[in-house]
């Protein structure tokens, strides 16, 4: 039987999800854990989709959207909101 886990705030990312151990969700423990518990916790996470937007912006800037959707490996509809967060930051 799956034991419940109390709902916490996690004090590394900071988001609402079920407690892991040591004030941690599962994401955050799991990456303190593959780190070797080295340090006071996990440290900071991989932003992929951060990532992913930098290479769009500058690789795939003349393609349509269902095409780079699908060389990246997104959705159609992530590209969009990708190019229009491009233009609210330039």
């Amino acid at each position: 039987m799956t034991r419940v886990r109390p709902i916490i705030g996690c004090w590394c990312c900071g988001r609402v999800r079920p407690h892991r151990a040591r004030e941690l969700c599962h994401t955050c423990y799991t990456r303190w854990q593959s780190r070797g518990f080295t340090g006071p916790g996990p440290g900071p996470g991989r932003t992929p989709e951060t990532e992913r937007a930098s290479d769009y912006a500058t690789v795939i800037t003349s393609m349509s959207a269902r095409l780079a959707a699908g060389r990246i490996g997104v959705t159609p509809r992530t590209i969009v909101r990708w190019r229009r967060a491009l233009e609210r930051a330039a």
